[in-house]
């Protein structure tokens, strides 16, 4: 049973009387564990793609399957629901909450879920902050490095105790050492957890510790060897 699996995927912009085709994918299989990077130039649709495949953007055609659960068979709620308790999101922007601490972002998701956060789930939080580097998890995450807001934002994304982690560009305002170091964290995390991963990436080095890779382009899939 594959962790993700997509088929006939087809996303299309109407301009007019005509369609013009964002994303043509035939099939794209992750088995759990599995990690794939995707390549490509800018504006070939590899956050577009991201975006489909983490169940936040209907295609025009196709489907997409976490485990067996077609996502898109599901109501909006639905979906919203399976992927709070399913997936974990890094964005290449952070998305933390100016205003609070790095705890407090880490576990800010299952508040906006209108869950209790027990005092074990916080302990949690803590003790991951630390492994990722955060020795001061009450600090404003204004204080932060970019580094370090990073960091935060892969600690939140595992919080969820996802099977299926989507990135988008994890690594890419990061410096050279950072960017090495939050590279390790994530492949790391990723095997220990068995967690799908699926980034969206032009670090080559990040590319080269992961299990695939392919190139997006207009819209396409193609194999990097």
């Amino acid at each position: 049973m594959s962790a993700l699996y997509a088929e006939n995927l087809r996303l299309c912009l109407r301009e007019g009387r005509r369609e013009r085709f964002l994303l043509e994918i035939d099939a794209l299989r992750l088995e759990a564990g599995q990690s794939l990077a995707v390549s490509g130039p800018s504006g070939g649709g590899k956050t577009t793609l991201l975006h489909v495949l983490a169940g936040l953007l209907p295609p025009s055609g196709g489907r997409v399957f976490w485990d067996e659960e077609d996502i898109y068979a599901l109501s909006e709620t639905r979906r919203d629901a399976l992927r709070a308790g399913a997936a974990g999101m890094i964005f290449q922007d952070f998305q933390l909450m100016p205003g609070l601490n790095a705890l407090d972002n880490v576990l800010l998701p299952q508040t906006f879920r209108g869950w209790r956060t027990p005092r074990g789930r916080r302990r949690e939080a803590v003790e991951l902050l630390d492994r990722l580097g955060i020795a001061a998890p009450r600090t404003r995450v204004e204080k932060l490095s970019r580094g370090e807001m990073q960091r935060v934002a892969l600690a939140r994304a595992f919080m969820n105790d996802c099977r299926l982690l989507f990135a988008d560009e994890p690594t890419a305002s990061l410096d050279a050492a950072n960017a090495d170091q939050v590279a390790d964290l994530l492949r790391g995390l990723c095997r220990e957890r068995r967690s799908a991963l699926i980034c969206v990436t032009h670090d080559a080095r990040l590319m080269a510790g992961l299990d695939h890779c392919v190139r997006l382009d207009q819209g396409r899939l193609k194999e990097v060897a």
